[in-house]
């Protein structure tokens, strides 16, 4: 479980960004008390949705090499 600001870090944006991405139901989180925890598969989720091609295109990953959408 990763913090906000541990994601923050790791993805080199700010935390306002990660809590914008709870708000908008980008990142997943678990809710400790007042605390939001990150599961690690909810980061490479978000990483892994998010993933383009330098053209702009979305990859698509099925078994083996990525593909790209037309």
């Amino acid at each position: 479980m990763l913090t906000c600001d541990e994601v923050a870090e790791r993805m080199r944006v700010k935390r306002i960004t990660v809590y914008d991405w709870i708000r908008k139901g980008k990142l997943d989180f678990v809710q400790v008390g007042k605390r939001k925890l990150i599961p690690e598969e909810a980061l490479q989720k978000l990483i892994y949705e998010n993933t383009r091609t330098a053209e702009g295109e979305k990859v698509v990953r099925k078994r083996g090499r990525p593909k790209k959408i037309s």
